[in-house]
């Protein structure tokens, strides 16, 4: 195989047993010349062909290659000596068990159309490292596959809002989309699709694709970490990590590009991912490309694939190894220190008092580096927080022995429950508690309904007494209430830094306490 000619085609036929204990030897082999190479999988030649062999029982076990079996292998041969003698170029993917189905996602392109229907280039296709784990229940429930792929020569773009060029990663040698719409994808582009006329920056050597990244914390942790579990699948080394902007905006400032490559690489560098990174924002063709699904998100992906969350754990271990034994166990993480434009509680100083009064350390992250974040976070036992942001990082790094008590500040705890609930439950087995004492909501002018950027008026004492019943807080504490003066202040505050005054959602207009518009 090391001497074979460019345009040879290797094929080899085995089992998952072959495709586990030998397979890596050989592609790496075929990679030195750059044939073509194909793997087939079949059953086993044993009494039972689904059972796993023993090897040091029964060494490596022929395959048993079913009537089924050889007709796609005599199809497959016949096509490949129709096609031209120059070999296509590889990609490390294997049809799934749908491999027979056609694409019924995209109609295929006018190069696709004469392939052989049962060409693995026109398949759902799907790759996994001998080392890398199956799926769990909770993965498969959730549509999680642990998708891999690997592709030479493969085009990122970075997407333009001005020419309508999308976003996404395409292979050029089998003219299919590998990423699109935030996910590793396996589609046919547009009828009009063309990247010949593009000025292709050039990316010698391997790199991993990261996905897209944006400057907004909370997403950045949903959104933009999902495809790294990758980094701890592939064995082979790689030269870095190739992120894309978020939003496909060819007019971005230079001080929106700094902002965004200074606080990406800081906040991946805080969580563990030590590879050299790189943002790319014009149309750049790579020697090596390796792509992953996306492993975490919104919706159903909260909770994370279980390859993602290994990673995530596995990457921030050392800040729950390195919390000191008298580490202040007890948080509360305060949003008073944010801008007036973000939401949060009104007369939340109050909350503050309180748990200082219970021995809380009161923690405002968004004026600590992300290290010390995570740091605070892994000394945790018990941690009180209103809902935000800020809780999508806990998971990274707290035991699950520890205690999470979520204070909503907007309407459903429906919405908090998906959101974080799943999260922290497949993370680290942890159940939140949720706590909606909210009266009345305070949200900007002209808006219908709760939102980002309300302000909710909860009922302090009943707020107390849950977290007392549920073991934060002790019956002895002094409490403090915020008073009138204290919330018409801050409403005032919020009125000025958004230039507007909020609207008031539920509140009974008659009552006393009700601040006029003209303040």
């Amino acid at each position: 195989m090391l001497f074979a000619k460019e345009s040879a085609t290797w094929i080899e036929i085995g089992t998952l047993q072959s495709l586990r204990e030998r397979w890596p030897d050989f592609w790496h082999l075929a990679d030195v010349p750059g044939v073509r190479y194909r793997k087939y999988c079949f059953d086993y030649a044993k009494d039972d062909p689904f059972e796993y062999p023993n090897f040091a029982k029964d060494s490596i076990v022929a395959p048993q290659i079913t009537s089924r079996g050889l007709e796609r292998l005599d199809s497959d041969l016949e096509h490949l000596a129709d096609e031209t003698s120059e070999s296509p170029e590889r990609l490390a993917y294997f049809p799934s068990t749908a491999a027979t189905q056609t694409n019924q996602n995209t109609s295929p392109s006018p190069t696709q159309r004469n392939r052989h229907p049962n060409d693995p280039y026109t398949c759902p296709f799907t790759f996994r490292p001998p080392h890398m784990k199956s799926a769990t229940s909770e993965d498969t429930a959730r549509g999680f596959k642990g998708k891999l792929a690997v592709s030479r020569n493969a085009v990122l773009l970075p997407g333009n809002v001005d020419t309508g060029l999308r976003r996404q990663v395409y292979c050029p040698e089998t003219h299919r989309i590998l990423y699109h719409d935030m996910d590793i994808a396996d589609l046919a582009p547009a009828e009009d699709f063309d990247v010949t006329n593009l000025d292709l920056a050039k990316k010698t050597g391997t790199y991993v694709f990261g996905g897209f990244v944006r400057v907004h914390f909370g997403h950045f942790l949903v959104e933009c970490l999902g495809p790294l579990w990758t980094l701890d699948a592939v064995e082979e080394p790689i030269d870095g990590v190739l992120f894309m902007p978020y939003h496909a905006n060819p007019n971005e400032t230079l001080r929106n590009i700094r902002l965004l490559d200074d606080h990406s690489g800081r906040w991946l560098k805080a969580l563990g991912v030590d590879e050299k990174i790189e943002i790319i924002r014009q149309p750049t063709q790579v020697d090596k490309l390796v792509l992953g699904e996306n492993g975490l998100g919104l919706s159903e992906r909260f909770r994370g694939s279980s390859w993602f969350q290994d990673f995530a754990r596995s990457r921030n271990a050392h800040y729950r190894k390195a919390k000191p034994p008298k580490a202040n166990t007890s948080i509360y993480v305060t949003r008073t220190k944010l801008s007036g434009r973000k939401g949060g509680i009104l007369g939340e100083t109050a909350l503050e008092n309180t748990f200082r009064n219970a021995g809380y350390q009161i923690f405002a992250p968004e004026k600590h580096s992300l290290e010390d974040q995570l740091a605070t976070y892994a000394s945790a036992k018990r941690i009180v927080a209103v809902e935000g942001s800020a809780l999508h990082l806990p998971p990274f790094v707290i035991d699950n022995d520890c205690r999470i008590a979520v204070l909503s500040r907007r309407s459903g705890l429906d919405k908090i429950a998906s959101e974080f609930g799943e999260q922290y439950s497949g993370f680290v087995g942890v159940d939140l508690d949720i706590i909606d004492t909210a009266k009345d909501h305070w949200v900007p002018a002209g808006q219908p309904r709760t939102n980002l950027e309300s302000y909710a008026v909860v009922d302090f004492d009943e707020t107390y007494d849950q977290l007392i019943a549920l073991g934060y807080l002790p019956e002895t504490v002094r409490r403090s209430i915020p008073s009138p003066l204290d919330v018409t202040t801050q409403i005032r505050e919020i009125a000025k830094a958004r230039k507007q005054h909020p609207t008031v959602l539920n509140w009974d207009k008659d009552a006393p306490e009700t601040v006029s518009q003209s303040d």
